[in-house]
């Protein structure tokens, strides 16, 4: 089917995805909600971050022309929300818009928005559930291996509803149906083959004999398609739909009120119409612990197993072949916590990863080439944040990070440094 050249999007709705908690921290503030007046709240942040790697280029790559490596950005952002319940219900939900504005990669000044409505509601039986929505615009991740460095702004626009239902069995046992409904697109038409939508719903067993006691066993199916996948010279697309199955084991004991630990175990399955070389079977698993070893001093550990892959065609038609990479990464995060007073509080974060990787490259007339590699990073974060009073919240944080380099990625390195300033009205 031939389709038509889309009208250029308007970019007055766009957050700093890579800005990560630097630049929603202030959004993300905790607020005391024993001492909430009212269920409205109205508030400004502001924040200025500066990258030294603000494009994300490995050592040694080439610079494109008219771009700056470092820059500072100014963000500041517009918060509303509301929180309120209703007899048995609860209504929540919150707006943030917000302004951009780079120093030097001037074509990267956007504005964006994040958006959130919830209901929580349960029966005087042992029936309850919720429902929520979102949607959102991002400023998306600037540099890629294959995509090269985008010398304008890609907005990535993500709109997700979910649904969820339980209902009390015998005893301790509870069943959960979940429904989601997810869908990312991309302003740039360079990235049209990276959109994608997907439909989930997920059925599980929920155990809970007690407070300090929860364990869950669910099974997941996930119909998904990438519509744009294919892109000739003339336009014509073709799509590519994919499949995924997941049985997944979660749990969490309390062993003491110093202590909480948490895990996960999944077994999945994913295959796909077009690009098989993505198809994927295998363990996933995740394992927490929250320590207070000590006095006000809080301590997160978290250990993951999980795999990611990707794969990219040669030329649009994919006639002439693919390249496809398979990354299996095992990573450990450390955080620490630590209210110096009342109004004063510091964090700390450290966090280690090691990536295997695969490298396949499968071209028509000559079959595949495949190739393995290593590589590991590493991130280090400090920050501070001082409430001289309820609506007023001012903070500052430190990041930095190395990857080293392989066979298929060049070693990356950042340094980023931040300071925000929120005033809350609630």
């Amino acid at each position: 089917m031939m389709q038509t050249k889309r009208p250029p999007r308007r970019r007055w709705l766009s957050t700093l995805a890579f800005m990560g908690p630097l630049a929603l921290a202030p959004a993300l503030l905790p607020t005391d909600a024993s001492a909430q007046a009212s269920p409205y709240r109205l508030g400004i942040s502001q924040t200025v971050l500066h990258d030294d790697n603000i494009l994300l280029l490995g050592q040694g790559q080439a610079l494109p022309a008219g771009m700056r490596r470092s820059d500072t950005v100014s963000s500041t952002a517009l918060i509303v929300g509301v929180d309120q319940p209703i007899s048995r219900q609860r209504v929540h939900g919150d707006a943030t818009l917000r302004a951009n504005r780079f120093a030097r990669n001037k074509g990267y000044d956007n504005e964006g928005y994040n958006l959130r409505l919830g209901l929580d509601w349960e029966t005087v039986a042992r029936l309850g559930g919720s429902l929520s929505a979102s949607r959102s615009r991002t400023l998306a991740r600037f540099a890629s291996a294959e995509d090269g460095v985008p010398i304008e702004g890609n907005n990535e626009q993500t709109t997700r509803l979910a649904a969820k239902v339980h209902y009390g069995l015998a005893g301790p046992l509870r069943a959960e149906l979940a429904l989601d409904r997810a869908k990312v697109s991309y302003s740039a038409e360079r990235y049209r083959r990276r959109e994608f939508e997907q439909d989930s719903a997920s059925l599980g067993l929920r155990w809970r004999p007690s407070g300090a006691v929860n364990l869950l066993l669910s099974v997941r199916h996930t119909d998904g398609s990438y519509p744009n996948y294919l892109i000739d010279s003339e336009g014509h697309t073709r799509g590519d739909d994919f499949r995924r199955l997941a049985l997944e084991l979660s749990g969490e004991w309390i062993p003491s009120a110093a202590s909480r630990l948490r895990a996960r175990l999944g077994q999945g399955r994913t295959r796909y119409d077009v690009a098989r070389e993505r198809d994927y079977s295998g363990l996933t698993g995740e394992l927490g612990w929250t320590w207070q070893p000590a006095g006000k001093l809080v301590l997160t550990s978290t250990l993951r197993h999980q795999p990611a892959q990707d794969a990219y065609l040669l030329d649009a038609s994919g006639e002439a072949g693919s390249i496809e990479y398979s990354r299996m990464t095992t990573s450990l995060t450390v955080h620490a916590a630590y209210p110096l007073t009342a109004k004063v509080a510091l964090q700390a974060e450290a966090a280690h990863g090691r990536r295997r990787l695969e490298r396949s490259l499968v071209i028509t007339e000559f079959g595949r080439d495949a190739q393995s590699t290593r590589d590991h990073d590493n991130t280090l974060s400090l920050g501070v944040s001082w409430q001289p009073q309820r609506s007023l919240s001012l903070g500052c944080d430190w990041r930095r990070f190395s990857r080293s380099g392989s066979d298929f990625f060049l070693a990356q390195r950042s340094n980023a440094f931040s300071c925000y300033g929120q005033f809350m009205l609630q």
